[in-house]
């Protein structure tokens, strides 16, 4: 049977990329000394001097020394097929203590126990470090450890020994759940070294201390270059094959610019969209959430919409997320708008974070799941790097960084904070909604909490196959991810954007679109 090694921890003090390549720590059967360093700040000439020791390590990798690989970045989200196979993946491993069925990772008795036992350790640092962390978090968390560990470090496991040299550089590691990632590759033998160019790891002294740190320079944003090897696919053929495996469904569509100008040209209306990732040529550097900046697309003047979603039989949710039936023809009764500014206690505002902790931009947030889950657009958290939640009469700021699922095309997100919440049902399609139809907003627009607007549903639009409900309750920026409720409290539509020119003139994304990318999130 396998006997796991002790593991120790910088036993030479480092202070450069150099050292820290070159060093061999030393590996008997019973030990093995592995170096977890950060080195902090930016320096002048770091892309080249990175592009330099990248070919450097390929050499030795080619001679057969070790095996070397430098993250760009960790990706924070995953589809709804890769979070359903490694969240049971992760069951099946903490029920039989056995690791199998990876996509990537090889099956080995030894290389299994070895990351069962790196698991278990930094589910104990995540409990302790996350302050009123729940099991269901730290599963959360696990689950993207595997799948950080089978989607973007498994070549280095490819012909694994516990005396296998392997170098891993890691950029910008600024979240707790990035740093213990890093933390539980060192369990598997692995040297790491984070380049923390924009800001280093908060929290607690135990939680540094974990690690040995270097200064280099002031923090910037300085951009390394893309590390590829000779010796693998390309990055594109990479990703295409990562999808045909996992069966992804969601792909960015490009819009052309010459659309605008036929727009203008024919007198059709324009809207600006916040731009989303994946749809520009460079990485955007703003971290503003509820960014000014847009991008237009045309509207099409189509008389109504596509057909609604229509579920079996007549129900809807009421507040506490429970089914309530309803006879046939019948809805729920209208509400006041005294009645329905009440449920703004389910609309929440989200600060959005940098690297530093300070806030950059805020947007707005729909409770649609008792456990903590949150609703908002991709746009306001996709450049964040964590997220301050605030809910009304309560005084507490709840800070999170997870972001549990995302649709670029769509503009949509779930966060996760801890703490129960009191969701608000989503519309079921009973009746299709019409033009004309009273409708309420709420949201925070310009940081002002929780603003109440009414209007009506002035029209359908599909953009970017995704169906859109254009209403007039005023919005400004800020109350994108915000609530469109129809008279019954339940939510139609999640604001998202609006017209370049003219006034109440805004986009929601429709009900029927946030059903199925939510679905799982509320009780049916």
């Amino acid at each position: 049977m396998y006997s796991p090694l002790e593991y120790r921890y910088n036993v030479t003090g480092l202070d450069s990329l150099e050292a820290f390549l070159n060093i061999r720590g030393e590996r008997t059967d019973t030990f093995s000394e592995v170096y977890f360093v950060r080195a902090l700040g930016d320096m002048n000439g770091y892309p080249d001097k990175m592009r330099s020791l990248d070919m450097c390590m390929e050499e030795q990798m080619k001679q057969g020394k070790l095996f070397y690989l430098r993250v760009r970045r960790l990706p924070q989200a995953m589809t709804v097929e890769e979070g359903t196979f490694y969240s049971s993946l992760l069951e099946r491993c903490e029920s039989s203590k056995t690791l199998s069925g990876m996509r990537r990772i090889r099956e080995d008795a030894e290389l299994s126990d070895v990351i069962i036992r790196a698991l278990d350790c930094i589910k104990e640092k995540f409990l302790a470090e996350k302050k009123g962390a729940t099991a269901s978090m730290a599963k959360s968390f696990l689950t993207k450890v595997l799948y950080w560990l089978d989607n973007v470090v498994w070549e280095c496991f490819t012909d694994w020994k516990d005396r296998t040299i392997i170098k891993v550089i890691g950029e910008n590691a600024l979240t707790l759940q990035e740093y213990l990632f890093f933390y539980f590759l060192t369990r598997l033998g692995c040297d790491c070294l984070l380049v923390q160019i924009e800001g280093d790891i908060t929290g607690s002294e135990r939680l540094a201390e974990m690690s040995r740190s270097y200064s280099v320079g002031a923090f910037g944003d300085t951009k390394l270059p893309t590390y590829r090897r000779e010796n693998v696919a390309s990055d594109a053929n990479e990703k295409h094959s990562r999808e045909q495996n996992l069966q992804k469904s969601l792909k960015d569509v490009e819009v052309q610019p010459e659309v605008t100008d036929r727009a203008k040209a024919s007198g059709m209306p324009v809207v600006k969209i916040p731009p989303r990732p994946g749809r520009m040529q460079s990485a955007q550097t703003n971290t503003e959430a509820a960014s000014t900046e847009s991008r237009p697309f045309v509207i099409p003047l189509r008389p109504g919409r596509s057909e609604s979603i229509q579920p079996a039989g007549n129900s809807s949710l009421n507040r506490s997320g429970v089914t309530q039936v309803q006879s046939s023809g019948q809805q729920l009764p209208e509400k006041s708008f005294e009645e329905l500014a009440q449920l703004a206690s389910s609309i929440v505002m989200i600060g959005v974070m940098d690297a530093s902790g300070e806030v950059r931009g805020s947007g707005s947030g729909i409770m649609i799941g008792t456990e903590g889950f949150i609703l908002t657009n991709w746009h306001v958290v996709n450049h964040g790097k964590s997220y301050a939640v605030r809910i009304e009469d309560d005084d507490e700021v709840y800070h999170t960084d997870e972001i549990i699922k995302y649709h670029t095309m769509l503009d949509l997100a779930v966060i996760r904070i801890q703490r129960k919440l009191k969701p608000l049902p989503i519309y079921r399609g009973e009746r299709k909604l019409v033009r004309g139809q009273k409708v309420v907003a709420i949201g925070s627009p310009l940081g002002l909490f929780n603003s109440v607007s009414d209007g009506i549903i002035s029209g359908f639009r599909r953009i970017e196959d995704a169906d859109m409900i254009q209403f007039t309750a005023p919005i400004s920026h800020g109350s994108s991810g915000g609530a469109v409720l129809n008279m019954q409290g339940e939510v139609i539509g999640i604001s998202t954007a609006g017209f370049d020119d003219g006034q109440n003139l805004n986009l929601a994304v429709d009900y029927a679109s946030i059903r199925n990318f939510a679905r799982g999130f509320f009780r049916e």
